[in-house]
């Protein structure tokens, strides 16, 4: 009887370890799911933020552009005046967006360029470093050969001359 009584003792307490574990890594999975959604939630706001600066910077770009000599020029980001307000009747703010979407795109067109071209400066100069390089490569290996070749021809030369040595300093029988 008493047996019985420990062994269901045993078995409850098992249950409820069991049990605990249980919630406790259902808590930790809890937990870990917030921390996760905190960070997507924090990777979505500043997500946020950066396309709000980016629509912000160009509206700002917008209103400081120079129309006075007809082209839209960049100033900068200080917002300083409104240009529709000041910009002559005859241009409308869809010529004036197209104004400025060309001019962004003709910077952006000689920044790629300038890329471009200092590329491929750095690939002209890789290749004649790596030619150099071959070609340095070659004569080191032509003079290891040609050592190497030396070597060889004193080890043979000096067999030769030790046979010689031997075949006439030998006392003939």
């Amino acid at each position: 009887m008493r047996e019985g009584v420990l062994r269901d003792q045993k078995e409850a307490e098992d249950k409820l370890f069991w049990q605990s574990l249980a919630e406790r890594h259902d808590q930790l999975d809890i937990e870990e799911a917030k921390l996760e959604g905190i960070e997507t939630r924090k990777q979505r706001t500043k997500d946020d933020l950066y396309n709000k600066v980016k629509v912000g910077k160009y509206n700002e770009m917008l209103d400081n552009i120079d129309i006075n000599e007809g082209d839209a020029i960049y100033k900068g980001i200080v917002k300083t005046t409104d240009v529709f307000n000041q910009r002559p009747p005859e241009i409308d703010k869809t010529e004036l967006h197209l104004r400025i979407k060309n001019y962004l795109i003709k910077q952006m067109q000689e920044d790629r360029d300038k890329k471009q071209k200092m590329k491929d400066e750095d690939y002209a100069l890789g290749v004649m470093l790596r030619e150099l390089e071959n070609q340095k490569v070659k004569e080191m290996n032509e003079r290891d050969w040609l050592i190497k070749k030396g070597k060889q021809e004193e080890e043979r030369d000096l067999l030769e001359r030790q046979m010689l040595e031997e075949k006439y300093t030998m006392p003939d029988k």
